[in-house]
């Protein structure tokens, strides 16, 4: 999902910066549409793409750090109990 949302983030650069007049250039805020200066546009769709790249490495380093804790916890009990469980 956020891997899509920075696709259409990119996208979306792609189609600004190939718009010859900016004020056929208009932002969706809700349910609305507003016309925005072209620079003010960029940068906002630039700050989106930040904003999601950032929460994708958080999300993937919380992942990460669950399943290093998720295989600790499995060595643990698989110490303690043998193969008299089974945790796949």
């Amino acid at each position: 999902m956020m891997k899509e949302n920075i696709m259409n983030i990119d996208s979306s650069i792609d189609e600004v910066s190939l718009a010859f007049d900016s004020n056929d250039i208009m932002l969706n805020i809700g349910d609305c549409f507003f016309k925005f200066d072209l620079d003010y546009i960029e940068e906002h769709l630039e700050d989106r793409k930040s904003e999601e790249l950032a929460n994708l490495n958080e999300m993937e380093l919380e992942y990460k750090t669950k399943l290093n804790e998720k295989q600790k916890l499995k060595t643990e009990l698989y110490a303690k109990f043998g193969n008299r469980i089974d945790l796949n």
